[in-house]
């Protein structure tokens, strides 16, 4: 930990330890300490809902987005040279491991999906406001699991669009 990320974590000792892991990797990447980093946003809330999906869900979807929101504040009030803050000089990959089907479970959740997924990246040489890749819906009679599921959409590479006539890269 440099002199610099010391004074600023004592400057704000109200960062919930996530912050505080975000404002000491923003200083390692501003000191050439790292060239890269990891930080777990979502290890206190529950995204494994099997149960009580309807209830649990959006509020932990909610944090997780604001938890995200005061990470990228944090880079923007990081200064790496005149003019220019950490967040623009870094880029952010959020992701997880799978999603969720469409559908509910018996008990009000929702099991997993590893058919499709979301990713998105911010800040430093991302061309923001735009959606790549797609779901399709397929119903259970269409599905080798027999239960419905969403599925990666066929993706054409050379276009950036999702079209039929593109290669399907994952089959239910």
């Amino acid at each position: 930990v440099t002199s610099e990320t010391q004074a600023y974590l004592e400057s704000h000792p109200e960062l919930p330890e996530f912050a505080q892991d975000a404002a000491a990797l923003a200083h390692a990447l501003k000191h050439g300490m790292s060239f890269g980093g990891e930080l777990r946003l979502d290890s206190a809330l529950t995204f494994d809902t099997h149960a009580g999906h309807t209830t649990l869900a959006l509020p932990n979807q909610e944090q997780l987005f604001q938890r995200i929101a005061q990470v990228f504040e944090i880079f923007s009030g990081i200064e790496y040279r005149a003019g220019e803050s950490m967040f623009d000089r870094t880029t952010f990959v959020y992701l997880q491991e799978m999603s969720r089907p469409p559908e509910l479970n018996g008990a009000d959740g929702k099991d997993h999906n590893p058919h499709t997924n979301a990713i998105f990246l911010a800040g430093r040489g991302v061309n923001g406001g735009r959606t790549i890749g797609g779901s399709v819906f397929v119903p259970a009679s269409g599905s080798d699991l027999g239960v419905p599921a969403l599925t990666a959409a066929p993706f054409d590479f050379a276009s950036q669009r999702v079209t039929p006539d593109a290669q399907a890269l994952i089959y239910p």
